[in-house]
C-alpha cells in the first residue's frame, strides 16, 4: 500500500513539473533563473550625431535611420547640425557632449586637444565589431591621427579619393586627345598646354586644382609637415622642392595660366566651363551638367601607381557618451552594406572593400555618372600615411602663402620654402610657448 501511494505521489509531481514547463504558463513569481532567460525590452536610447553642414546628406541619413530602426528599434537618433553656435567647445561648456562626432580625418585633431575623443580599440573587441570588412588604407588614416599613432580614435564610414577630371568639350573642340589612366604629372603638363588657348573671347585653361596643390603632388611621396620627433617644421627639405617644382612646371607650361586659375577649383571647372582638367577629390556631386570624364591622378615618376595620401570622414564616439555600446550600434548601420550601398550611390566612396558595394558608386546621380571611368578612383594605391602631428595646422598657413608667392612669381621655390619654415617655426614655437 505505502509502494503505491508513493508511486502516486510521484506521478502527481511529475504531472504539475510538466504543466509548468509548458509553454503557455509563467514561471513562479521570484524565481529569478527563469525571469532572467526571459527575453529583456531595451529601454528607449537616444543617440546624439553632429555632422557639419558638408556632411548632411538625405539619403544618407534616411538609410541610416531606417537600419537603426529595423535592427535595433529602442535607438533613436537626434540630428545636431555644427554651426557657429554648435561647436565642439561650446557643447563641452553647456554640458551637451553629442554621442558621435561626424568629421573629417583632420577635424579629429581638434577634437582629440579637446579630450572628446578616446581610444576605440576595448570597446570595438568588446562588441566584435567586423574591421575586416573596412579598407585597412582608411583604418590607418584614423590611427595616423591619433597622439599614439596606434589607435583607432574613430570609425571611417567614407573615403575620399582624388582623381583627375577633365571637361570633353573643351579637348572635342582643340581636336586633343582625352587624358589616361597612368598619367605621371609631366603627361598632365604636356596636355594643359595643349588645351590653354584663347578662342574668340573665350579663354581656356589647362589644369587647375581643387585645395592646394601641395596636398595632392607632395603626399603622393608621403613627405611629413612636421618632425614629428622635434615638433620642428620639415618642409625646407629636397622631397618638398621636388613636389613644389613640379607645381611650378606645371603652371609653366600652361602659359595662360593664373594663381586663380591654377586654384580655381569646382568653379572654372564645373560652372564657368573653361577649365580643362581638374585635380579633384570626391567632387562630382558638384559638376552639373558638364560633359566630364576622370582618369586616375597623376603620379611622381618616383612612385608610380601612387595616388595622394586617403582622406575620410569618420564617426568620433566621444569619450562622454553614456551609450558607448548604443552609439557604436549606430555606426555599424553606418556601416552596413545597405548604407554604405546609397551612400555610394550618391557619390561618397564607400569604405568597404565589398566590390558589390563600391560598384553602386554613382548609380543614384544624374549624367549616368556609373558608366564613367570610376575605376579610376581605385586603381592607384594611396601613398603612406605618415603619423599626423598635433601642429600640422601651424605648418600649412605658412605653406599656402609659399605656394601663392610662387603662383604669382614673386618668389622661388627655395625661398618660398625656406620663408614658410620659418614663419611654421615661429608659430610652433608659440604654441608650445603656451
Amino acid at each position: 500500500m505505502k509502494r503505491k501511494m508513493a508511486l502516486m505521489l510521484l506521478s502527481v509531481f511529475m504531472i504539475v513539473v510538466a504543466a509548468g514547463c509548458g509553454s503557455g504558463t509563467s514561471a513562479p513569481e521570484g524565481n529569478s533563473a527563469a525571469v532572467d532567460s526571459a527575453p529583456k525590452s531595451k529601454a528607449p536610447v537616444t543617440i546624439k550625431v553632429i555632422r557639419s553642414a558638408g556632411f548632411t546628406e538625405e539619403a544618407l541619413e534616411a538609410a541610416a535611420v531606417e537600419e537603426v530602426k529595423a535592427k535595433y528599434p529602442y535607438i533613436t537618433i537626434e540630428w545636431i547640425t555644427q554651426d557657429s553656435v554648435n561647436t565642439p567647445e561650446s557643447l563641452i561648456a553647456s554640458g551637451n557632449i553629442p554621442d558621435i562626432f561626424l568629421v573629417g580625418t583632420p577635424g579629429s585633431t581638434n577634437l582629440t586637444k579637446l579630450g572628446l575623443t578616446q581610444n576605440l580599440d576595448p570597446l570595438l573587441k568588446k562588441n566584435n565589431f567586423d574591421l575586416s570588412r573596412i579598407d585597412p588604407n582608411a583604418l590607418d588614416l584614423v590611427r595616423a591621427y591619433s597622439s599614439d599613432h596606434k589607435s583607432l580614435i574613430a570609425v571611417p564610414y567614407a573615403i575620399g579619393i582624388a582623381a583627375l577630371y577633365y571637361n570633353k568639350d573643351i579637348f572635342d573642340k582643340f581636336g586633343v586627345p582625352y587624358p589616361k589612366d597612368g598619367m605621371t604629372w609631366d603627361d598632365a603638363g604636356k596636355l594643359a598646354k595643349q588645351v590653354s588657348r584663347t578662342d574668340g573671347s573665350d579663354t581656356y585653361y589647362g589644369l587647375g586644382f581643387a585645395g592646394q596643390p601641395y596636398d595632392y603632388i607632395g603626399t603622393e611621396l608621403s613627405l611629413p609637415f612636421v618632425d614629428d620627433k622635434t615638433n620642428k617644421a620639415a618642409i625646407n627639405t629636397d622631397g618638398w622642392k621636388k613636389a613644389f617644382n613640379v607645381m611650378k612646371q606645371l603652371l609653366d607650361a600652361q602659359g595662360n595660366a593664373t594663381a586663380e586659375s591654377f586654384k580655381g577649383g569646382v568653379k572654372m571647372f564645373a560652372k564657368d566651363k573653361n577649365l580643362a582638367m581638374l585635380v579633384a577629390t570626391n567632387e562630382i556631386r558638384n559638376f552639373g551638367d558638364i560633359n566630364w570624364d576622370m582618369v586616375t591622378l597623376p603620379t611622381m615618376p618616383e612612385a608610380p601607381g601612387t595616388s595622394r595620401t586617403m582622406t575620410g570622414v569618420v564617426m568620433v564616439l566621444t569619450a562622454q557618451s553614456k551609450h558607448p555600446d548604443d552609439a557604436l550600434n549606430v555606426i555599424n548601420a553606418y556601416l552596413s552594406d545597405k548604407v554604405q550601398s546609397v551612400m555610394a550611390q550618391n557619390g561618397r566612396p564607400t569604405t568597404l572593400t565589398n566590390k558589390s558595394v563600391q560598384a553602386e558608386f554613382g548609380k543614384a546621380m544624374p549624367g549616368e555618372v556609373s558608366k564613367k571611368n570610376i575605376a579610376a578612383i581605385y586603381k592607384n594605391k594611396p601613398a603612406k600615411m605618415n603619423p599626423v602631428n598635433e601642429y600640422e595646422d601651424k605648418v600649412k598657413p605658412a605653406m599656402n602663402t609659399a605656394v601663392m608667392d610662387i603662383l604669382k612669381g614673386s618668389k622661388d621655390v627655395n625661398t618660398a620654402l625656406r620663408e614658410a619654415e620659418e614663419k611654421a617655426n615661429q608659430a610652433i614655437n608659440g604654441e608650445l610657448a603656451k
